[in-house]
Order: structure tokens, then sequence, then C-alpha cells
């Protein structure tokens, strides 16, 4: 299935449209750039397919761990404080976040494309920071952080920002 399709069928016809509009002599001067504008605002197959899988892991992991708050609540630490499993967590997270960095870094055309960049970034800095990080740090900022007493918030927050990803990239 090819999906460059839709973008590249809205492309002609707005570029057919153009020039009708102009006429062939003033098109070939305005359609360079009106070809960039429609290209920064147009949502690219890559962002939705990102944004859909992003919101929809995130909204279903944390709600997952909203439900199961004692579990969640004595699992993370034993997870953070074993270095075998969360080598293998970091390097998951930095591969993850490496390849949405590498295929998707647009820090512009609206929240969608922003949020799932930033997402990648944040993939990518916890893949660095855990791989590096002794057990024992880890589990000095999860206690700094005081994760069982904020639970909720901590896990509010993704499952908010899951259903708003999976909202805007399901709706576009």
């Amino acid at each position: 299935m090819n999906t460059s399709v839709p973008w590249e069928i809205l492309r002609e016809r707005q570029l057919c449209k153009l020039q009708c509009q102009l006429g062939r002599a003033n098109a070939g001067k305005v359609i360079p750039l009106v070809e960039s504008a429609v290209e920064s605002l147009a949502v690219k197959p890559l962002t939705l397919y990102l944004g859909r899988l992003l919101g929809l892991f995130t909204l279903i992991t944390s709600f997952w761990l909203l439900t199961e708050r004692q579990r969640a609540v004595s699992t993370i630490p034993a997870l953070l404080g074993d270095r075998p499993a969360m080598v293998i967590f970091a390097i998951i997270a930095l591969a993850g976040g490496l390849a949405i960095v590498l295929a998707h870094n647009i820090w512009t055309g609206g929240a969608l494309p922003i949020l799932v960049t930033l997402i990648g970034w944040v993939m990518v800095i916890r893949g660095v920071l855990f791989l590096f990080l002794a057990p024992e740090t880890t589990l000095r900022i999860l206690a700094a952080m005081q994760f069982e007493r904020l639970f909720y918030v901590y896990l509010g927050i993704p499952f908010i920002l899951g259903l708003y990803l999976t909202y805007l990239s399901l709706r576009a």
C-alpha cells in the first residue's frame, strides 16, 4: 500500500488549481513558493503513523499502570534496580528514539509533528541516561520524585498525552 498517494493527489490538485487561477506564465514563478508552503502545512503519512503508534502505545500502557497501581509501584523500582533489565530497556528506548528522530525531526506544522519529534528526543535522552546511570542513581532519582505519592500525576500526564496524540493523529 502506497501511503504517499493522498499527499501527491493533494499536491497535484493544489498546483492545477493555482495554474488555472494565475495563468501559465505567472504560475511558473509562484508555484515553487506555493509547493513549499503546501508541503509544510500538510501532515505527512509518517507523522500520522508515528502519532497513532505513540499515542495508542502511551494510552494503553499508562491506562494499564493506572489501573494496576500497587503492582506498578512495586515493579518500577524493582526494574530500575535491575541493571540487566535497565540495559535492555535503555537499548530499546535509544533505538526507538533514534529511529523517530532520524526519520521525523520536524519542529513545524502543528502540535502533532512537534509532539512526535519531542517524544523521539525524550526517548533518546532517557535511553542514554538509563545506559550510563547506575541503578542506585536511578532509584535515588525515583525516590526524589516521590513516585509513589505522586503516582497519579506521573501517569496521568502520559495518559492525557496519549489521548491527545491519538485524537490528533486519527482526526487528521
